[in-house]
């Protein structure tokens, strides 16, 4: 957990084996990107592909979300996908996020999305 900024990444592990699947949580990453996402905590995933149609990534999503919200209260959280990674997208707008613009970040084409 980040102190400054009262959130942070958690390793996520498979209930059942206790197997190692990925990290998840928010993050403020300070990125130069139009528009700005500054001092907005932005989630991100990053699944082992052995997990990949399992539900995972939705499930981390879900529980990040709300830590973040019994924490700190309701407030906008953000994410930015690769506008070509369809399965991200679909755990973005499953756990509630919706499309607000299209950018690029790094010369590489993304979709930003909100919540809350």
């Amino acid at each position: 957990m980040a102190a400054m900024s009262g959130y942070g990444y958690w390793a996520a592990t498979e209930k059942s084996t206790a197997r190692y699947v990925g990290d998840v949580g928010f993050a403020d990453f300070k990125r130069e990107i139009e528009p700005s996402l500054k001092d907005v905590p932005e989630i991100g995933w990053v699944l082992a592909s052995w997990s990949h149609g399992m539900g995972y990534p939705t499930e981390a999503a879900q529980g990040a979300i709300g830590w973040l919200e019994g924490a700190l209260g309701p407030q906008r959280t953000v994410c930015i996908i690769d506008d070509k990674n369809r399965a991200s997208i679909r755990v973005a707008e499953k756990v509630g996020y919706r499309e607000f613009a299209r950018t690029e970040y790094k010369t590489a084409p993304v979709v930003m999305f909100e919540r809350g």
